[in-house]
């Protein structure tokens, strides 16, 4: 496949994506919502442009480093991709590059990448990412759910911040 690929570092390692599916890379900024009952990879959800987003840690999601909170994320980057449930949010250290070499089909793959992969890019010389299918970042129930959590927090009515010594 011939289509630039967006390099990434998470967890100390290169991955990449397809450019076709990124919307925008931005600086880290802290979650808008927490969600309750979500997967620890899941950080919550951040205002884009007025819309709440999901937000995973791309790194605790592929197995490649404990979970990690927004202070810990904060010098990294989010890279927004359409993914077939919806626009999502993913945290990561580091966008290094855009490649525009082909993508390559896989060959053998490691066990926990199996489904999530593309194919692979190699993206410097020596260096291999693989390509990530951005709707098979969220298992299928993990998914539904996390984007019902997000529509929920979405429509809570906002709170009144509390005034000192105002009376209930």
């Amino acid at each position: 496949m011939n289509q630039p690929s967006l390099i990434l570092r998470c967890g100390g390692q290169s991955v990449a994506l397809s450019l076709e599916t990124v919307v925008e890379v931005t600086r880290m900024v802290a979650p808008a919502a927490a969600l309750p009952r979500a997967p620890r990879y899941c950080l919550g959800a951040v205002d884009y442009h007025g819309q709440l987003v999901l937000l995973l840690d791309l790194g605790a999601r592929l197995g490649r480093c404990a979970p990690r909170s927004a202070i810990e994320l904060v010098d990294g980057r989010l890279v927004f991709v359409r993914a077939p449930a919806g626009l999502i949010a993913l945290a990561v250290d580091e966008v290094p590059e855009l490649s525009e070499r082909p993508i390559e089909p896989l060959g053998a793959v490691e066990p926990t990448l199996v489904g999530l992969l593309l194919g692979v890019v190699r993206w410097r010389e020596g260096e291999a990412a693989p390509v990530l299918l951005p709707g098979a970042l969220l298992p299928v129930g993990a998914g539904a759910r996390l984007h019902r959590l997000v529509a929920e927090v979405a429509a809570a009515p906002a709170r009144a911040p509390e005034r000192e010594g105002s009376e209930p």
